[in-house]
């Protein structure tokens, strides 16, 4: 039977290839001598083991071995692909729980995707795909992959001339999970990431003030989840359509035309935060989810929302303990 797949040019192939897994493209490379490399010129590298994952779930006797035959399995990969940094790459995942014990093969990691002016960047280091590491033992985003010099980075106001170590101008999507990164590289890249779109939060150790503001942002979607330190967080982006937050505290809403959708989580002490918070956008709402942790006394607050004309779509859920009901 003739292999009319083979016939494809390169330029079909390729993409083609960018559907499979990262292994699953790998193993193309038996065809023929024509497929041999074929894999190396895909434009996602998504780190992504399923597998390992899952014995760990089942034995985590084998977290260890299991972490160790990851970082050796990103870093073949990166061996072998073309060291040319003039190649875009549009997606680089790292999925798996390899923290601080692994932090120089991480930065190589990132150090590469930066190379190669990188779209979209997962860093997702979530022991079994859901829990923060403890603390001592989270990654820490390196400070020295920003400004040549990193020391202007804690400046109050970093000097616009000062020479960036990579080109971070095709950044459009940035997620950090279980990863220590401060408020001030957050900004960086914000300020820095001219076409950066999305930004996702999750899990992130000793965050407690963070400043989303500028007039010339271009970001749409923000996810800020399971960050306990946080304290002040402003919002200030007039193109942002979505908003995903874990607490009311400290919540500073300004210069939001275009938010639409908004989810929230609120503890019991931050009900009555909540409609001030959310109060200059709630007449332009579509969606809002709300996800409540709630005492009997206090569910009352929910009446308090004033008129929203344009709402759409509207989901409560709530954490009640014991027996505790929101319909007494």
């Amino acid at each position: 039977m003739d292999d009319w797949i083979s016939w494809l040019p390169d330029d079909i192939l390729i993409p083609i290839l960018s559907f499979l897994s990262l292994k699953d493209a790998g193993r193309t490379s038996v065809i023929s001598s024509r497929w041999k490399n074929m894999w190396k010129n895909t434009f996602h590298l998504n780190f992504v083991d399923d597998s390992a994952s899952d014995k760990i779930v089942k034995d985590q006797r084998q977290h260890n071995m299991e972490r160790s035959k990851y970082v050796r399995w990103v870093i073949s990969v990166l061996k072998s692909l073309p060291h040319n940094g003039e190649v875009t790459l549009e997606d680089f995942r790292i999925c798996f729980d390899v923290g601080k014990s692994s932090s120089e093969s991480i930065s190589q990691f990132l150090k590469f995707a930066f190379e190669r002016q990188i779209e979209r960047l997962e860093l997702d280091l979530l022991e079994f795909g859901c829990h923060m590491s403890l603390p001592g033992y989270v990654y820490v985003f390196p400070d020295k992959f920003l400004f040549q010099n990193p020391c202007v980075l804690h400046r109050p106001h970093p000097p616009i001339t000062c020479t960036t170590l990579f080109n971070f101008k095709s950044l459009k999507s940035l997620s950090f999970k279980n990863v220590q990164v401060s408020g001030e590289t957050i900004e960086f890249f914000l300020h820095n990431c001219p076409f950066l779109e999305q930004l996702f939060l999750h899990s992130i150790e000793k965050l407690s003030k963070l400043e989303v503001c500028g007039s010339s942002l271009v970001l749409k979607h923000l996810e800020l989840s399971c960050i306990y330190d946080i304290i002040s967080l402003e919002v200030s982006a007039p193109n942002l359509i979505s908003l995903s937050v874990g607490t009311t505290n400290g919540l500073v809403l300004r210069n939001v035309p275009m938010l639409v959708d908004i989810h929230i989580c609120c503890g019991k002490v931050e009900i009555p935060l909540l409609v001030p918070a959310l109060f200059c956008c709630l007449s332009q709402l579509k969606i809002l989810s709300l996800w409540l942790e709630i005492h009997q006394e206090r569910h009352i607050v929910l009446l308090n929302f004033p008129d929203m004309p344009k709402l759409k779509k509207f989901v409560l859920s709530f954490q009640a303990n014991r027996d505790e009901s929101v319909f007494d």
